[in-house]
């Protein structure tokens, strides 16, 4: 819960600073979690430094906008993480106890295999990281 509540936030402030960045990218056909990723990429900035400095994004945005993307990114990204169903991680306390008990038997397997999921399958976390994104970036942008 405390890493939506600071992804909230920083979408906020996001949304506030960098409205026009987004809406910029997203007509160019980008999500808004993916602009968001974008701006949190040297080499993206740098690579499109002509086009952002045509509509005001250049020197101190940039680094704001790095910090802030980091930091929305990487709470969504533990927030999903840490509700996924596996011991010991949160969600798996959603379980039912039948389960919970069961899978307390292979939590060092359950585990490695999580771990290995991650490096070889990463992909699979990004869809519910970019959804969860696009949604609190999405409210905010209605609103500012």
């Amino acid at each position: 819960g405390s890493n939506l509540l600071l992804a909230f936030f920083v979408a906020a402030i996001s949304a506030a600073l960098f409205s026009d960045v987004f809406d910029v990218l997203v007509e160019a056909g980008l999500s808004r979690g993916e602009a968001f990723l974008a701006l949190s990429s040297d080499a993206w900035v740098e690579k499109n430094s002509k086009v952002l400095a045509s509509i005001g994004f250049e020197g101190n945005d940039a680094i704001v906008a790095l910090l802030m993307s980091r930091l929305f990114l990487m709470n969504i990204g533990l927030a999903v993480f840490n509700m996924l169903p596996v011991p010991p991680l949160d969600g798996s306390r959603v379980l039912p106890l039948a389960w919970q008990e069961k899978l307390s038997r292979y939590t060092l397997i359950v585990f490695i295999a999580l771990i290995a999921v991650i490096n070889f399958a990463g992909e699979v976390l990004a869809v519910p990281i970019f959804f969860l994104a696009d949604a609190l970036l999405g409210f905010w942008s209605f609103i500012f």
